[in-house]
């Protein structure tokens, strides 16, 4: 099973935790390779329609959950951190720290969403 990354309940898919409370004042040393590494997250479901930042209600782009086929994240995850220095959990940034860049090599069919 994959485990949720900042499912916020601001949020289109959101189920616990607040996204205000988790913005930070300053950017953190790993935020860029944060935002990478959400980037570079494989599509494992699409939504219809586009979701906008609940924040500012600019819109964000069309909505899909991403995986690296341990944790999954909505595709605007990597807005808020960019945009608010959303700083994800410690072993997250543990995972992405260690993270060399490579493409995810994720088998969707193996994965339970």
């Amino acid at each position: 099973m994959l485990r949720q990354l900042c499912h916020f309940r601001e949020l289109p898919y959101g189920v616990c935790g607040s996204l205000h409370d988790a913005m930070q004042g300053e950017a953190y040393p790993e935020r860029e390779k944060v935002v990478s590494y959400l980037d570079a997250g494989v599509d494992c479901v699409m939504a219809p329609g586009l979701v906008c930042d609940v924040i500012s209600g600019e819109v964000i782009g069309p909505l899909a959950m991403k995986t690296d086929g341990v944790w999954i994240w909505g595709s605007d995850l990597s807005v808020y951190v960019a945009r608010y220095n959303i700083a994800p959990p410690t072993e997250f940034l543990d995972l992405v720290r260690s993270w060399s860049g490579a493409p995810f090599d994720v088998n969707l069919d193996a994965i339970s969403v």
